[in-house]
């Protein structure tokens, strides 16, 4: 039963969520690089004051398509940490007095470039070390998160500038500088040019550099000059330099990461294969949810794509076509085996899932598992902001911030492309390391302590971590993962799937919604807005959630397809085994000893229990009947039949009758008690030892086999038909008496075609002929000898195929 009740440990966990939700809320502005970003103007106005300023330097933009995208400078970041420490450091980014955060308006036009200078400026280093990168860039405007423009670069066309001399050159850069009131020349000092610049060269460039009274930071501003204009402008603010941002993480990082992965990629893929092999796969929901998330992926891919101005069809829809298979195919293999590893050893943790597949929406165990998570989310934001404060305080270090972070915030629709990233990314982390790690690590080690250790040391090898936020120290790194992964952990050992998944989501929408709303924008602070908002209708639903009145008797109990057809199996299997041991404990349970007659059985049951039956029947001091037979069908049913045929048949017995009249009269038995289309075929026979004759009638059996010990071997094949296929007259005329002469060392065999039809790999039977070529050699054998031989000579010639049917023989050799 899956009873809601709240405990002690709700209430810990609460009020520790609630309190590292007020400590995430006060540090955040303290702790986190993106804390400093301050961007007022929205993408269309920077654009707009990039245009104004182009036009301004009479540069023809109208032909190009403007991209803005938001960069920082990471050394600049870095050194402000390292030098302030983070929260020092956020207020003097904030101030903007260094641009560490800036946008960047890139221009592009559909014609080919070739022959052009490129010119720009990346992050941290100056323009000319990416000129070779700009390759599609014709036109590149800086600004300030302000609209200041402290930055441009134009291509230019070699053949269309005429080089003037270096001196009038210098003045229209100084001429420019000088229409530029933030900057001040006296404060500069101008450097020496490069040597290979003379008066022929095309471009000149000129540099001026100063030492700011900014956290000790040098400013260098460059112009270049083609012709009698202005084709690039940089300000750029360096660290000083005895300052190196450097940190210690290993050089096989990258390596480690992919190995892991493919590791984990290869073993479920292994298992995926074995367990759909095996049937123990569930495929229809998760499906579904696998084309959620590819079309998810391909919504992230198509903004990425357009956002890059990717160039012609073929180049913008290969990575949407290429990638987007493999992400359906890689979140159905990894969520169908998560599954089914979850359910071999603990199905409780996909109960409020499963509820949700069997229609019910509101209850208070879903209740319980978003407040959890809820919990969980807050409990790993105070301990980010926390872990950063101390670390701050006690080590020189800094934190990094990716252009993907910085894309995603400054994207079309920003809470939108969050959350759909969002989506995609703790689906997959989720599933992979908590749903099947988690649970293929407790079928394998048993232990909790163990699963716990292993499956943490997984997630930490990985480098995987919601938080978004790495440091300069690989340990610190590792440390502050690992912390957050024990918690995942725990919660969802303690609980369920849901938990976990709820709780990563809200702390990725968290950490990456909440900073807009210090961004100081209007036009995104309703990003800000929308998390809070949702996160707090979604937190009210799970309040009233805990008042349904649902119970567990009520709820719907969710059985995926392929436990239906496994315990479908299961009970195939019982019946199976009833229908073995039914017919085991009426088959005889050792052979009869008579003088003067040597006898020898087997009954081999098959994987799918046929109806195969034999008996021996004592008539008298030298008198023995005996009967086998094969009734149509398998399983119980044919158990079933058999059961009814032998206490028929041993009814008639005692009533002195001769094969054929006991035969007729087990068919009319039959026929009045056993539905149509169930029949047996059936020799039953008497042999006395004394006159040395066997006297056997056939109802549609196989042939009988006599091997004389002078004659050689034939088969005894009398009119006869099945039992259960007619009645009557139509019976008794169609079936005959057969007495047989015996004399010593004459061989009887008496079989069911499970022998004479067993099947090898390539499907080719060993056949009747087969049979009785090897009976017709072991004449000078003992019956069990006889036996023995042709057993072994069957399963060499079907090696590892499959019995499909009973294999049953009945040996008797005439002594002396």
């Amino acid at each position: 039963m899956h009873r809601i009740g709240w405990k002690k440990i709700d209430t810990l966990i609460f009020v520790l969520g609630i309190l590292g939700l007020f400590v995430y809320l006060y540090l955040y502005p303290k702790s986190l690089p993106e804390g400093a970003i301050k961007a007022p103007l929205d993408k269309k106005l920077i654009v707009e004051k990039a245009k104004e300023f182009l036009d301004a330097q009479s540069v023809e933009w109208r032909k190009f398509r403007a991209r803005p995208a938001f960069v920082h400078n990471a050394n600049a970041l870095h050194y402000y940490q390292i030098n302030s420490g983070i929260e020092q450091a956020n207020k003097k980014i904030a101030d903007g007095e260094v641009p560490v955060f800036y946008w960047r308006v890139r221009f592009r036009q559909p014609q080919n470039l070739d022959n052009l200078i490129k010119v720009s400026r990346e992050n941290d280093d100056t323009a000319e070390n990416v000129v070779q990168k700009m390759t599609k860039d014709t036109l590149i405007v800086d600004l300030t998160t302000k609209g200041e423009v402290f930055g441009f670069a134009i291509s230019v066309s070699l053949d269309s500038i005429e080089a003037v001399p270096r001196d009038s050159a210098l003045q229209i850069a100084l001429q420019f500088l000088q229409r530029r009131s933030q900057i001040n020349l006296n404060d500069y000092q101008l450097l020496d040019p490069d040597d290979t610049e003379n008066d022929l060269t095309p471009v000149k460039k000129f540099v001026w550099e100063r030492n700011t009274k900014i956290d000790d930071f040098s400013e260098k501003l460059t112009v270049k000059v083609a012709g009698s204009g202005i084709v690039q402008f940089t300000r750029f603010f360096k660290p000083p330099k005895n300052y190196q941002a450097s940190n210690d993480y290993p050089e096989l990082k990258g390596l480690i990461i992919v190995l892991v992965f493919v590791i984990i990629f290869i073993l479920m893929l292994v298992l995926f294969i074995y367990k759909s092999r095996n049937d123990q796969i569930e495929q229809k929901h998760n499906m579904l949810l696998s084309v959620f998330i590819a079309l998810f992926w391909s919504i992230m891919l198509v903004q990425s794509l357009l956002a890059s101005d990717t160039r012609g069809l073929l180049l913008f829809f290969m990575p949407l076509i290429t990638t987007t298979p493999f992400i359906f195919l890689g979140f159905l293999i990894a969520s169908s085996l998560g599954e089914s590893e979850a359910r071999e050893v603990w199905p409780e943790k996909l109960f409020t899932i499963d509820m949700f597949r069997s229609g019910s929406f509101f209850f208070p165990q879903w209740s319980m598992s978003i407040l959890r998570g809820f919990s969980l989310a807050f409990i790993s934001l105070g301990i980010l902001v926390l872990g950063i404060q101390l670390f701050d305080w006690k080590l020189d270090f800094f934190t990094t911030i990716d252009k993907e972070q910085l894309y995603k915030k400054f994207s079309v629709v920003p809470v939108f492309y969050i959350f759909v990233q969002g989506a995609v990314s703790v689906s997959f982390g989720e599933t992979v390391f908590r749903l099947f790690t988690i649970s293929f690590l407790k079928r394998l080690l048993k232990k909790t302590v163990f699963v716990f250790i292993a499956a943490a040391l997984t997630w930490l090898i990985s480098f995987g971590a919601y938080s978004q936020v790495h440091f300069s120290s690989f340990w610190l790194t590792l440390t502050m993962n690992l912390v957050l992964a024990c918690l995942l952990i725990f919660f969802f050992m303690k609980w369920d799937f849901l938990t976990v998944l709820w709780g990563a989501f809200s702390f990725y929408l968290i950490r990456e919604l909440h900073p807009f709303l210090f961004f100081g924008n209007e036009s995104l602070i309703y990003n800000g807005y929308a998390l809070w908002v949702f996160l707090g209708v979604v937190f009210i639903i799970a309040l009233l959630g805990l008042r349904s009145k649902y119970q567990d008797k009520v709820l719907r109990e969710y059985v995926p397809d392929y436990k239906i057809r496994q315990q479908e199996r299961e009970r195939l299997a019982r019946e199976l085994e009833i229908a073995k041991q039914v017919q085991a404990s009426f088959l005889p349970e050792k052979n009869p000893q008579i003088s003067g007659l040597d006898i020898a059985s087997v009954c081999i049951p098959a994987k799918e229990v046929g109806g195969d039956y034999y008996d021996f029947l004592p008539l008298g001091e030298s008198k023995l009947g005996i009967v086998i037979g094969d009734v149509s069908g398998k399983g119980i049913p044919a158990a079933f039949h058999m059961t009814l045929t032998k206490g028929f048949l041993k009814s008639q017995a005692k009533l002195d009758l001769s094969p054929r009249e006991l035969l007729i009269n087990l068919n009319e038995l039959f026929w009045e008690n056993v539905k149509r289309g169930t029949f047996i075929s059936m020799i039953y026979g008497i042999i006395d030892v004394r006159e040395r004759k066997f006297t056997f009638a056939r109802a549609g059996h196989n042939p009988l086999l006599i091997l004389k010990s002078r004659e050689g071997l034939r088969s005894v094949l009398p009119k006869g038909l099945a039992l259960g296929l007619t009645s009557g007259e139509v019976f008794g005329s169609n079936i005959d008496e057969y007495e047989l002469p015996l004399s010593a060392g004459d061989v009887l065999i008496l079989y069911t075609d499970g022998f004479s039809e067993a099947m090898n790999p390539d499907k080719e039977e060993f056949g009747e002929e087969n049979l009785e070529k090897l009976i017709s050699e072991l004449g000078h054998h003992s019956a069990q000898g006889i036996l023995n031989l042709i057993e072994n000579n069957v399963r060499q010639f079907v090696e590892s195929a499959p019995q499909h049917d009973d294999m049953t023989m009945i040996v008797m050799k005439i002594m002396e």
